[in-house]
């Protein structure tokens, strides 16, 4: 897929001349790298703020079009940041040879003067080009297909045999041969997604030199650059391209500002070159060409509207997980003009929600108060998602819609609460390398972001459970202690509470990065066991690896030394080779009552400890546990180090601590062998002390939940929570932290119910 290279050399010249003047380079504040092993390329990847812009305005890169000449209509602006929101900061890379596109509708007859891009780095040193195309609706592509059928769906792509590369293009003016379709029939349209180029210089994209940006902060590329200006008519989807020119397949990364995207609402479209999850010519087994992502990214459009456009819908309250069951309101502010000079003003207003996925929708008719309209989403029960939408029609008859949103009524289901405190990561993809099944021990969890979810009914829940894993990535969003600190307080003997929480950076978050000493009295020093944080961030930045060394035998950090001496490794802390953010390690001085369970050998700092009292227990990590690994000699790359093992795939940090605070994680498959009836054995031993064996067998894949409780029925133990296929399973209950009695346990699998008794005697 050789880009063609063509040269405009007046008019090039002359734009670079302009921008040059305009733009101002903004040192990227992120570093990306990728994962390694048999885990797939972690492209998502969060800039953390730089220390030296901490309370002082940053220079922002800003490139406005100079000469929007010839405009027959409204100008406006055209971006997901605009009619959607959101923070889009997840910088979301591609490589040699790769292309990105974002789609959007038209939403009247109109003329595109300037697309740009938000540009998060360009640590590769290479260009990108841009190019405009129109999206296949003839094809089947239409808008709600768009919205619905792209997300992980590998769409397929132009053969392009000779081309020096993978031999696939991602347009057919590039192909040799007809287009190969992956994944269409059932899951969306057999067609090609971008068919018709309408600006280009000639099939060459137009040539751009990335300059970083804050989100909502554009590159823009004017289109009289080529001496046209390309026209759509209301309705018609089209896209805004980039094509990076680098020629080494994975290699030389460049990045976008984007953000996580949920169906049904707009995502973003990215040809892989050499394959996504297997690297090579697909004529190897490779899985390169188009590919839907969960992801929108930060470009932008500004277009001359010169037919009569439907309403223009904005700032549409967005509604994160809750609780409550109460009726939600929604408001946007609706506006309707004509810019081809006949009658205008907003007709009506609905809000639309879905209680099925976006499947079906009830009508809610909103209320004016000026240009701003409201209505109210009925209360819905715990569990529940809710789609909304709105929908408005001006005095012409023309609608319009907004981009369709969700939240879900929170609910409780499993007995671990996993608080993402941070916005590096997607749902899925912190949920898949944390807890999830990216991990050794994947840990059963209910997921709460305090970014989109925020801190209001924290207390509340915090309630709901007695095992707490909060993760805060490359910086905190929030310092949720005090609530943490009176939910820990209601921790007994026979029901204890537990906390964990990994952060690389919570010291500079409280105070600036200023060495801070905690006095007795404060939920550092009684519950984490931190006497002193600091000194403060004392690797400097260094994004080099940095040694860790646990404590041998020890609960939460002895699974590092045993590993270590196994395999002849150390562990090995690098934030920015696996997370993209920088290592700001800060060394920890432990209280008494706490004990030190990870070291930093060269300084001799702690940097990890665990503590406990009656009725709880911690354990704090000055780093993200995400980023160690355990590896021979950092001198060697890692790609030709055998006993490279990225730390995750050997343990579950968090896990390890959850088995210490008595919370059973490990599920274990006994063999191949399917059963022919559901079955439950009673527990071995009996009475016990105190750990005992579960055994059940179920002969279909099922949703399994073991539950233990007390006499009272009160639940003590959440041991299984989630679906199994067919087999004889082992399950280890850990009963240190109850007192001595009689306790009942009970799996609920399809339709198979059963309760035994089991006697815990100490």
């Amino acid at each position: 897929m050789l880009r063609k290279l063509s040269t405009l050399f007046i008019v090039l010249l002359a734009f670079s001349l302009i921008y040059a003047q305009n733009r101002t380079v903004l040192k990227p504040l992120g570093t990306t790298f990728m994962t390694k092993g048999q885990l797939q390329q972690l492209e998502v990847i969060n800039k953390r703020a730089d220390k030296s812009l901490k309370g002082k305005k940053q220079n922002h890169f800003t490139s406005q079009p100079l000469h929007l000449s010839g405009v027959k209509g409204t100008i406006d602006t055209i971006s997901y940041l605009k009619s959607i929101g959101g923070t889009y900061n997840t910088n979301f890379g591609f490589f040699g040879q790769d292309v990105m596109a974002e789609w959007y509708v038209a939403p009247a007859d109109l003329t595109i003067k300037a697309v740009g891009a938000s540009i998060s780095d360009d640590t590769g040193g290479k260009d990108i080009t841009v190019k405009i195309y129109k999206v296949g609706v003839d094809s089947g592509w239409t808008k709600t297909q768009m919205e619905t059928n792209g997300y992980t769906h590998y769409w397929g792509y132009w053969p392009s045999a000779g081309d020096g590369f993978a031999e696939i293009a991602p347009f057919e003016d590039e192909s040799t041969g007809p287009w190969v379709n992956v994944d269409g029939g059932a899951n969306g349209p057999t067609s090609p997604i971008f068919v018709e180029d309408i600006w280009s210089d000639l099939g060459t994209g137009f040539p751009v030199t990335p300059v970083a940006s804050n989100p909502g902060e554009y590159q823009w590329v004017q289109m009289s650059s080529l001496g046209f200006e390309p026209n759509l008519l209301a309705g018609e989807i089209f896209a805004i391209v980039y094509t990076h020119s680098g020629t080494t397949l994975d290699a030389d990364r460049i990045g976008f500002n984007s953000e996580g995207a949920t169906a049904p609402s707009p995502g973003g479209f990215k040809f892989y070159e050499n394959g996504r999850l297997i690297s090579g010519p697909v004529s190897q087994g490779g899985d390169g060409g188009w590919w839907g992502r969960a992801f929108r990214w930060d470009y932008a459009a500004i277009v001359d509207l010169t037919g009569d456009r439907p309403p223009v819908i904005a700032d549409v309250t967005t509604l994160g997980t809750t609780l409550s069951t109460a009726p939600r309101t929604v408001s946007a502010t609706i506006t309707d003009d004509n810019p081809s000079g006949g009658p205008s003003g907003v007709a009506s207003a609905v809000l639309q929600y879905s209680l099925d996925d976006g499947a079906t929708f009830t009508d809610v008719s909103m209320t004016a108060s000026g240009n701003n309209y409201s209505a109210d989403i009925p209360g819905q029960a715990s569990g529940q998602k809710v789609v909304y939408k709105i929908m408005a029609t001006d005095v012409q008859g023309n609608s319009s819609e907004s981009s369709a949103q969700s939240y879900s009524v929170f609910a409780k289901t499993q007995s671990v609460l996993f608080i993402y405190n941070t916005a590096d990561f997607s749902k899925g993809v912190a949920t898949f390398f944390y807890l999830g099944d990216g991990t050794a021990e994947p840990v059963a969890h209910d997921f709460w972001s305090i970014p989109s979810d925020g801190t209001a009914e924290l207390p509340q829940l915090l309630d709901l459970y007695d095992f707490v894993v909060q993760i805060d990535g490359s910086f905190p969003a929030s310092d949720i202690h005090s609530d943490v600190a009176t939910w820990i307080a209601t921790g007994t003997a026979s029901a204890p509470k537990a906390y964990f929480q990994s952060s690389q950076d919570f010291g500079c978050f409280l105070s600036n990065c200023a060495d801070t000493t905690f006095n007795a009295g404060t939920f550092e020093n009684d519950y984490l066991g931190i006497g002193t944080l600091g000194p403060q961030d004392f690797s400097n930045g260094n994004n080099a690896d940095m040694e860790l060394v646990g404590v041998a035998s020890d609960p939460v950090s002895g699974w590092v030394e045993t590993y270590k001496a196994a395999n002849n490794v150390q562990y090995w802390y690098n934030s920015s080779f696996e997370l993209g953010f920088t290592n700001w390690i800060d060394a920890i001085t432990p209280t008494s009552s706490a004990t030190s369970i990870f070291t930093e050998p060269s300084s001799g700092n702690v940097v990890g400890v665990r503590n406990e009292g009656t009725g709880w227990k911690t354990a704090f990590l000055a780093y993200d546990y995400l980023g160690a690994d355990f590896m021979a000699d950092t001198s060697v790359a890692t790609g030709s180090d055998p006993t490279y093992a990225w730390g995750i795939t050997v343990a579950n940090q968090a896990a390890e601590f959850l088995k210490w605070a008595g919370f059973a994680v490990s599920v274990e498959r006994e063999n191949d062998l399917i059963p022919d009836q559901f079955s439950i054995s009673q527990n071995y031993p009996n009475p016990f002390n105190p750990s005992t064996t579960i055994k059940f067998a179920i002969p279909q894949t099922a949703k399994v939940v073991l539950k233990v409780y007390d006499v009272l029925g009160r639940e003590v133990a959440n041991l299984v929570n989630e679906t199994k296929e067919a087999g004889n399973y082992t399950v280890n209950f850990d009963a240190s932290k109850l007192a001595s009695g009689m306790y009942i346990y009970n799996i609920q699998a399809g339709n198979f119910n059963v309760s035994k008794k089991m006697m815990l005697l100490k």
